[in-house]
């Protein structure tokens, strides 16, 4: 068991340092696409290991299963919140205006 996982994370991380190879250029056809899901990205790295513990414990061993439910899920969840942030921004801004005019007033 132990051998299988190193095994994965191995075959994983050379997938990934291979990636960053690549001419940007095969990527262009996958943009908006792979837009959606940086914009979903803080999302899923806030609600992944919950979410996987969470449908862990309803589907055990049905890993297809969970990765599908945690992409669904984080990205529902980031349609919500992540949607708001630039209002966020915005108010956070405001306040931080105001509380420096009302400091300078006093």
């Amino acid at each position: 068991m132990g051998v299988l996982r190193n095994a994965r994370i191995g075959i994983v991380g050379a997938i990934i340092l291979g990636a960053g190879y690549l001419p940007l250029s095969l990527f262009a056809s996958m943009r908006r696409g792979l837009a959606e899901m940086a914009s979903v990205s803080f999302s899923l790295y806030l609600t992944h290991f919950p979410l996987l513990i969470l449908f862990g414990a309803i589907w055990p061993r049905q890993f297809v299963l969970i990765g599908i439910a945690v992409l669904i899920s984080s990205s529902v969840f980031g349609r919500i919140f992540e949607t708001r942030t630039r209002d966020v921004r915005h108010w956070i801004s405001h306040i931080f205006r105001y509380g420096n005019a009302a400091q300078k007033e006093a």
